[in-house]
């Protein structure tokens, strides 16, 4: 069992998973969003294609615009890889039917 992935499903305040992208079209690939309790959040990248994709996720759709001057650290739920002062977007590349899932919080 993965403890992190329970507790963005299991999280005290049970707010609703929101998307982050605005395309209409499920060939590719799509980024959801969650507030969580502590002052965090859960980001979930999915590559719902057949091929390859590089996924660039903007920070800006979290509400967070990139003039608050702000930085975020994000941390892989899958590996525990920390990516810091992440300001303005996030870049992945997901194999096809892959996921990314970060949880992160304002520096």
């Amino acid at each position: 069992t993965n403890p992190d992935l329970l507790r963005i499903n299991q999280d005290e305040e049970a707010r609703p998973v929101f998307r982050l992208t605005h395309s209409t079209a499920w060939g590719g690939y799509h980024i959801f969003g969650r507030l969580l309790s502590n002052n965090e959040f859960a980001i979930l990248i999915v590559n719902f294609s057949d091929d390859r994709r590089n996924c660039v996720g903007i920070i800006d759709s979290l509400g967070i615009p990139v003039s608050a001057g702000l930085k975020l650290s994000l941390r892989d739920v899958f590996t525990g890889e920390v990516l810091d002062n992440v300001s303005d977007h996030i870049t992945i590349d997901l194999d096809p039917h892959c996921c990314a899932c970060y949880i992160g919080k304002i520096k």
